[in-house]
Formats: C-alpha cells, structure tokens, sequence
C-alpha cells in the first residue's frame, strides 16, 4: 500500500493529473517506452501526460507488484486491498494519512497537489502556454500573460520539476 500511495502522491505532484483522471486509470494506459500516461479528461477527452525519470521509475517498480497480485478482472492501475478500483474517497483518505504522518500541518487535498504542479512547473518556466499544455487547461493562472514558446516543451520543463 506504501508504494501504491507514494505513485499516487507523486502522479499528482508530477503531472497535474485530476483524481477523477487518477482513480480512472488502467494498467494499460501506462506507456513507460513512450514516457506517457494516458488520460480520459474531463468530458471523456483523451490526453497525454508525460512521465519524467523518477516517475517512470517508481510506476515501473509498482507495476510489478500489482502485475504480480494476479488481479483477476481488474484492470485499474490503482486498487485497494481488496482488489476493486481505488475510489476517490479512499485516495484522499491515504493523503490524508500521509499528510498527517509527515506531521505536516497544512491541510492538502489531490487538487491541492495538482495546483502545486502547476505552480511549480510555471516557476521554472515563466511560461503560461508549457503550463496549459502540460496541465491540459485553458485557464490554469487568474493572470493574463503574454508569453512566447522558444526551444521548451513540456517534456523538458517536467523534467526538470
């Protein structure tokens, strides 16, 4: 359960995924060749999300062990100990739980850690478009910029986070 929360808890931190998004994925939508996690978004609209190093590796390492706890009919890449899809209740329950373990007072919500992504990768960055193209929104900062893309992508600016 530790290495599933702590994937979950930097899925979050490293690609500004929504818990819907989170608690939706299957195993198959994990591409660690291509460095990608495909999404359903809001509206059932397919997105990529990009996987930097260290996520690429402690998903790696996850997904050994939940391809080795013979999972039967279910295919979610995140599931409780009984075997069913992790709900979104149960993911907050286990932030919740590492928030307090950590004894950090602040209180953090799955969309809290989605908007320290963003904050994050827009202080590297300085650049709102890389930060809507990676958090895929239209409006992700209640500022208007304006901003042009020289020689950074997304994938670049992620992994650098």
């Amino acid at each position: 359960m530790a290495i599933r929360d702590r994937v979950v808890i930097e899925l979050f931190l490293g690609t500004s995924i929504r818990l819907q998004e989170l608690v939706d994925l299957d195993i198959d939508d994990v591409d660690l060749d291509a460095k990608h996690l495909h999404v359903r978004t809001k509206g059932d609209v397919p997105q990529v999300k990009f996987l930097k190093f260290k996520l690429r590796f402690l998903l790696r390492g996850y997904l050994k062990e939940r391809r080795r706890q013979g999972d039967g009919e279910c295919q979610a890449l995140f599931v409780s100990n009984r075997g069913t899809r992790f709900s979104k209740r149960q993911v907050a329950r286990r932030l919740k739980r590492w928030v307090k373990a950590a004894e950090i007072e602040k209180q953090l919500t799955p969309h809290s850690l989605r908007h320290t992504f963003v904050t994050h990768l827009y202080s590297r960055t300085s650049d709102i478009l890389v930060v809507q193209q990676a958090s895929g929104t239209e409006a992700c900062l209640p500022i208007q910029i304006h901003t042009h893309l020289v020689d950074v992508v997304p994938e670049d600016a992620i992994e650098r986070l």
